[in-house]
């Protein structure tokens, strides 16, 4: 699972919610965030704290009307064992706020969930994160620092090949590798995705989700998709389809003009 990188690191989240429907829906939203990852979820309390430290989270997301405990005495427990932890409170009731903020909690976002309101958590937690001067990762910046690659080596057949980057039709991440997709092959790389969607020209290369950059000089065709994503069919052999997730749709429709 890639994402946007500090120090090779996604910042990570533990969800905690007895109610699987709603535990699943809250960790899919976070893992839409390029800079987030759920590293775990609990169904209590109880396997909340065991997770803990061995998971050793940046962030917890709580429901407070847990089966085996109330979501406040967990916040309480959960920050006694590490003061650093950022405590969101993910709730079905609204009555508890202020309790909540009495505990320091971050936020208090209250069920259904809305991804927008979600993703609002989450940067505010990584502009936290970097105040406390804990690594959190960095925006993407519009002007590259240096100029951008040209050529980039792979490994193929056993061999270093040189690509042409205006060659590579999509770079996707998939079980901590990067590959270069070109017309017809799949090319590992040594950088990671986060690198990459630095180095290459930005004039031609955008990111549109949290696993894929894509050349927009290979876009074939544009398919609106649910809740304002889209897909990209791409001009390779396959016709492979790319999905734009919601956060990184507005970059895609200034770009293309859509």
């Amino acid at each position: 699972m890639e994402g946007r990188r500090a120090n090779g690191q996604l910042i990570k989240v533990l969800v905690v919610d007895d109610e699987i429907p709603s535990q699943k829906e809250l960790a899919y939203i976070i893992n839409q965030h390029p800079d987030f990852e759920v590293a775990g979820t609990a169904g209590s309390g109880r396997e909340a704290l065991e997770l803990l430290s061995r998971l050793k989270p940046q962030v917890a997301f709580l429901d407070i009307q847990l089966y085996d405990i109330n979501g406040m005495d967990l916040a309480e427990k959960i920050t006694h064992i590490d003061k650093n932890i950022l405590i969101i409170f993910a709730t079905a009731h609204d009555d508890f706020a202020v309790k909540a903020y009495e505990l320091n909690a971050l936020d208090y976002v209250v069920k259904p969930f809305d991804e927008i309101r979600i993703f609002k958590t989450l940067d505010r937690i990584r502009s936290n994160l970097t105040v406390q001067g804990t690594p959190a990762p960095l925006e993407e910046t519009s002007c590259p620092l240096e100029s951008p690659l040209e050529r980039i080596c792979a490994v193929g057949n056993g061999r270093y090949m040189v690509i042409n980057c205006k060659d590579i039709v999509y770079v996707m991440a998939e079980e901590r590798k990067t590959l270069l997709k070109l017309k017809d092959d799949y090319l590992p790389s040594s950088f990671t995705l986060q690198e990459l969607s630095e180095k290459l020209d930005q004039k031609d290369f955008l990111r549109v989700h949290r696993a894929y950059i894509v050349n927009l000089r290979h876009i074939k065709e544009v398919i609106p998709w649910f809740n304002g994503s889209f897909k990209l069919i791409m001009e390779d052999r396959q016709t492979s389809e790319i999905p734009v997730s919601r956060h990184y749709a507005r970059d895609l429709k200034q770009r293309l003009g859509l």
